[in-house]
């Protein structure tokens, strides 16, 4: 038996490694995801899906989705709100996916998931599409938020209350009992106790929370009561 002698030299063998990586590699830049979505185009997008035809909602959704930007899901999310009942699934598959999870069908639920995911940070833009959407309701809305108001809370989760703006009023000079008359009350009710100059009264949480805000005196001094 015979030692062969190898033909490849060193620097070839080099050559030949390095090509092999590179062909190693090429696969893994083809399939590279598609870049998360620059603000003026997520927003649109979204908008799309709300209010755009049928072959266009399609499209939106399928960008957003393969866009895998997480961004997006409290635009999606008040999307739900303000979908008409034909796209409305649609926004809750996309909201699925970009979440990675599904709290449920309903608006609520997926208010709840962004107050407790703080990770859904939203894109730059959001106060521009949040205002857009409130002011479908109340044009006054543009009033309220605005670029550069300040804030002691995520815009995120601002929503609706089922009133137009000013429209909930406040409850002024309530009418009182004594509390042995209070039959309507009872034993495990929520209430707020105010007392000033020996007197004392008590708001029941589930009146205040319809009118939110008290305007009354107590032992002769005014006061204001607000949720």
């Amino acid at each position: 038996m015979t030692e062969q002698t190898s033909l490849w030299t060193p620097a070839a063998l080099a050559a030949l490694l390095m090509l092999g990586g590179l062909a190693a590699a090429a696969p893994a830049r083809a399939a590279k995801s598609p870049p998360q979505l620059a603000p003026g185009e997520g927003y649109e997008l979204v908008r799309t899906l709300v209010e755009g035809e049928r072959s266009e909602r399609k499209r939106a959704a399928k960008r957003l989705v393969r866009s895998g930007d997480s961004s997006m899901v409290p635009a999606l999310v008040d999307a739900v709100f303000f979908a008409p009942a034909d796209a409305r699934e649609q926004v809750l598959e996309v909201l699925r996916e970009l979440a990675g999870e599904d709290p449920g069908t309903g608006y609520y639920d997926w208010v709840e998931l962004v107050g407790r995911r703080r990770d859904l940070t939203p894109k730059d833009g959001y106060l521009e599409w949040k205002v857009s959407q409130l002011a479908k309701i109340d044009p006054t809305y543009h009033k309220i938020l605005y670029p550069g108001v300040p804030t002691r809370l995520r815009l995120e989760e601002v929503v609706w209350c089922g009133a137009g703006v000013g429209k909930i009023p406040a409850l002024d000079d309530p009418p009182r009992v004594e509390a042995s008359a209070a039959d309507k009350l009872h034993d495990d009710e929520e209430v707020f106790g105010v007392s000033f100059g020996g007197e004392h009264h008590a708001y029941p949480l589930r009146y205040v929370s319809w009118h939110e805000l008290v305007n009354d005196v107590v032992g002769g001094q005014a006061f204001v009561l607000s949720l």
